[in-house]
This record gives C-alpha cells, structure tokens and sequence, in this order.
C-alpha cells in the first residue's frame, strides 16, 4: 500500500486486482479544521487550564464577523473550539469564560481519537460559572460547536 498523504492504495492494483483505498487518521483530523474553522472565521485567543503541562493540549477558538453577508448567509454556529489532546494519556481540559470570549451552550462536539473517526460524542454541560470540562482519551481532538 502507498500512502498519498490523506489516502492508501496500491499503486500495483492492475496486477494486484486490490482496489481498496483507505483514509488515514489525518483525514479524520483534517475534517476538524474544514468543519470547525470555514471560511471567514478568526481565530480568537484562548488560555485552556488543564490537568496536565501546557504542551500536552493544543487550543484554538473561531468565531465569525458579524457581517459575514460577504462569505454566507450567516447561518452558522457562532463559535467553536478545536482542542487536541496531544499525549499518550487520558486527560480532561477545562475551558472557562474570561471576558473577552464567553462560553455559550455547546450544541455538538466530534472527536477523533486513535479509535474513532471524527464521531459525535455527548456534548459536555455548561456549568454555572462558565466552564466546561472535556474529558479525552489519548491522542485526541474535539470540535466543539456553540450556539
């Protein structure tokens, strides 16, 4: 099998009759940043607080211009937030309000873990003083989408 980058064929498969073509784990991943981060977005700062050493989580939030006339109708979800659990270790991440980017109610969240492929898991609770807690296997990323 060749990989070419997001994909796995065999470049053999006239004599071999194997026409499989499998997707790699950074298809799944790259289906976070095109979904979570579509055109128009900005990407806004973001401190996580985490149980573990800041290099072990990566955090990016997005939200959308007001006037976005010029790039949709608007209709999308306000914000979201990629986080990526970047260790060997289980962890959970809390992500909190500072005034400058309040959390809102999450309405859906994807994750893709060594196991899973970009798949809807419960949406974590916004709790009363604005945070919400992520727990994530290993090598993991979520999409959260809020309202």
């Amino acid at each position: 099998m060749l990989c070419a980058g997001l994909i796995y064929y065999d470049p053999d498969y006239n004599s071999t009759q194997n026409y499989d073509i499998k997707l790699t784990k950074r298809y799944s991943v790259l289906k976070h940043f095109t979904k979570g981060v579509p055109v128009g977005a900005i990407r806004r700062a973001v401190t996580p607080d985490s149980d573990t050493t800041d290099d072990a989580w990566r955090v990016l939030a997005f939200s959308y211009d007001d006037a976005c006339e010029q790039y949709s109708t608007c209709d999308q979800v306000p914000y979201s937030i990629i986080a990526m659990n970047a260790q060997w270790n289980a962890s959970s991440i809390t992500l909190t309000s500072d005034g400058t980017f309040n959390l809102t109610r999450p309405v859906s969240i994807y994750r893709t873990s060594v196991t899973e492929d970009y798949a809807e898991v419960e949406v974590p609770t916004l709790s009363a003083n604005g945070s919400i807690v992520v727990d994530a296997p290993e090598m993991s990323i979520f999409t959260i989408f809020f309202q």
